[in-house]
């Protein structure tokens, strides 16, 4: 790690990061009252979501690339102007394509979130990028813990539900704030350098970097999939009351939080990334077999926080970092092609499911298995690569 100057940046970002994470669920979790403001149902409430992912794909390869020649500090003041306006516009927007187009706005700070922070971070964090990464899901599990809490307070005390995003919009503008004077890592390649390496392994990516790309929507897709649909899955399938089908995110939360922590220190101390991306989609897949055969209530308290672990354990974060090992040199450049692919599976998926739910909820869990399933596929090939390739270690 370089000097602990850069300790007030790496607090930014990890608490931007959390911010990220309930912005990812605020409009699910508040979809009752969204559905009413934007004169619109449930579906209309998931068109909204897509918007995410549809700015996150528009934007998310040309982010990477200018990230590597502009430098992250202007991305993240982006990201911060994105999410405050994502936050305080949702709640006057009269209708679901209003709604569309903040959420798209979110999605494209998001880009800048992960363009500017993640690669920051990896800069920073250069003797454990590995560390870097995961902990960025650390902070989102974190945010979608504390969400429902607050909401929780706050629909108790018959509070006005806009406060969770107004106090979101705020924190975002205090870390707007704080950025003017925190360090960032000075660019050490000329824009032709960086043009060059771009041009070099866009070339090369190869299978191992077309795999990683993939397993940027599947990893995306498995814990996107259960996030969406978990309530409404144990709530029609598994026979949960409304309350205790509420409370799956919550038990999905803390098997995610203690995932991250563990393999946080795994990378850190003992195993390399690339070695443990096979393991969490394979227990993902296992799991949801389990949460589709026995859909109890018993068993889906369980289940749901062992998804927590395994879909929502890093595996995203763990494609990240790998794909810096092998493109060190075009870090913006490769992390904007896994970004890319999982904004398709932030805006594929309620596609996907939404039409799948209309013939048999449990095939949205059959497509949550395959998509596992197709992961544990990918990550074998990337470690029979990862072997291969001249100048990696094989620890």
């Amino acid at each position: 790690m370089k000097s602990k100057k850069y300790m007030p940046t790496i607090i930014l970002i990890y608490l931007h990061y959390l911010i990220h994470g309930i912005a990812l669920i605020i409009l699910s979790q508040c979809a009752l009252y969204l559905k009413d403001q934007m004169h619109t149902d449930y579906a209309g409430v998931m068109f909204v979501v897509s918007g995410l992912g549809i700015g996150k794909v528009v934007t998310q390869y040309f982010g990477g690339i200018l990230s590597d020649r502009v430098g992250r500090k202007p991305f993240m003041y982006l990201s911060v102007a994105c999410y405050t306006a994502f936050f305080l516009g949702i709640l006057w927007a009269p209708n679901i394509y209003v709604g569309f187009a903040f959420y798209f706005l979110c999605g494209v700070g998001n880009t800048c979130l992960d363009s500017g922070g993640s690669n920051a971070l990896m800069e920073i964090m250069d003797t454990m990028v590995g560390t870097a990464s995961i902990l960025t899901k650390l902070f989102i599990a974190a945010g979608q813990f504390i969400l429902p809490i607050v909401l929780g307070f706050i629909g108790a005390n018959e509070m006005y539900y806009g406060l969770s995003f107004m106090g979101c919009a705020g924190i975002c503008m205090v870390i707007g704030l704080f950025l003017y004077r925190a360090p960032f890592v000075p660019a050490e390649s000329s824009k032709r350098a960086v043009r060059q390496s771009a041009e070099k392994y866009r070339v090369r990516l190869g299978l191992e970097g077309v795999a990683l790309i993939l397993i940027g929507y599947t990893s995306t897709a498995t814990f996107h999939t259960f996030t969406s649909w978990g309530t409404i899955y144990g709530r029609d399938v598994a026979g949960l009351s409304e309350v205790s089908a509420q409370t799956i995110m919550s038990f999905y939360s803390m098997g995610a939080f203690l995932s991250v922590l563990i393999m946080a220190i795994l990378v850190r101390k003992t195993i390399k990334p690339v070695r443990i991306l096979m393991f969490y989609p394979f227990g993902a897949a296992m799991v949801l077999t389990l949460l589709l055969m026995f859909p109890t209530e018993p068993v889906f308290r369980v289940m749901g926080f062992l998804v927590g672990c395994f879909a929502g354990g890093g595996v995203f974060q763990l494609a990240v970092a790998v794909m810096v090992e092998f493109f060190p040199e075009a870090k913006g450049t490769v992390t904007g092609m896994v970004y890319t692919a999982s904004g398709v599976a932030l805006f594929a998926d309620p596609a996907i499911t939404g039409w799948l739910s209309g013939i048999n909820m449990r095939y949205v869990l059959i497509y949550d298995i395959g998509a596992a399933v197709l992961g544990v596929i990918l990550a074998v090939l990337v470690n029979i690569r990862y072997g291969r390739r001249p100048g990696l270690s094989k620890v």
